[in-house]
């Protein structure tokens, strides 16, 4: 971890603009750590991504915002990408703190841990918003992109405000997301989480976690599906393709044994999964 590029907040942001506008994804491919947050949208493509040791799917309509610090980096699962970076520093925040504004206080205060000043999203480091919860931001952020390209007179001002806009509907959508579980929820779900990583190829399945955590599979599948906004089931094929990709990349073990170590017996369909997770099919994959 401790060996990771770290990318300067120098080398786009200057201290009269405070926010830089780029668009490309060759800076991003390779883990790393930044001194700024990044807000980005996928505007088209797909790409494999890991935050902080942790592996999901983005799709063109995802934002996702890494604070300061954390560690990231994906790889591009169509042939073209197209994604929009949004970085800024965390005294940003404070920008509008400053001037009494009581409403990004409030969405700061809601995801940010207790010293705003920071900007550290609380526990994970990064906060992600699906395409179907990020339809309410993705017009600021269009606006940011096309002041940015115009750089008319006041364009500056103009991102600023944007770019507050846009924070204050992602934390409000991140708050609908996250913020109205009980702990109680959040220590099931992450229980569950434990239990799916552990036996990705188990026949893990609601009825199966409710025999070892005692509730029913109706109310694991529906605290699931609540708090990760998508269901048990497409996160546990998620999990076994994801540990089938590595594996076909770090061994030399034949696409039919990991196929059956992932838990999969049909082989058209794990082909066709495959595909439609990667872009190409297992074999394929492997040689690029």
């Amino acid at each position: 971890m401790d060996d990771l590029k770290i990318i300067k907040k120098s080398k786009y942001i200057n201290n009269e603009e405070k926010v830089a506008v780029v668009q490309g994804v060759t800076l991003y491919e390779q883990e790393h750590r930044h001194e700024f947050i990044e807000l980005a949208y996928v505007e088209e493509g797909e790409a494999q991504h890991w935050v902080n040791g942790e592996t999901f799917q983005l799709s063109a309509g995802d934002i996702v915002m890494f604070d300061s610090g954390a560690s990231h980096g994906y790889r591009a699962t169509t042939p073209t990408i197209s994604v929009w970076n949004i970085l800024f520093l965390p005294e940003f925040f404070d920008f509008f703190l400053k001037e009494g504004d009581r409403c990004i206080e409030y969405a700061c205060r809601t995801m940010l841990k207790e010293n705003v000043g920071s900007a550290l999203m609380k526990e994970s480091g990064f906060l992600s918003l699906p395409k179907e919860k990020a339809t309410s931001v993705v017009p600021y952020i269009m606006q940011i992109i096309e002041e940015k390209k115009e750089e008319r007179p006041g364009y500056l001002e103009a991102i600023h405000s944007l770019l507050k806009l846009a924070l204050i509907e992602i934390f409000r959508r991140g708050h609908d997301v996250k913020g109205n579980f009980s702990g109680k929820q959040m220590q099931i779900y992450q229980e569950m989480l434990e239990y799916i990583k552990k036996n990705r190829g188990g026949g893990v399945s609601a009825s199966y976690l409710s025999k070892l955590l005692f509730y029913s599979p109706e109310y694991l599948s529906k605290t699931f599906n609540d708090i990760s906004s998508q269901s048990m089931k497409k996160y546990i094929q998620k999990e076994r393709l994801e540990w089938a990709r590595k594996e076909l990349l770090s061994t030399d073990k034949t696409v039919e044994t990991i196929m059956e170590e992932a838990g999969y017996n049909d082989k058209k369909y794990f082909y066709e999964i495959f595909k439609r997770e990667y872009g190409v099919s297992p074999g394929k994959y492997r040689k690029s």
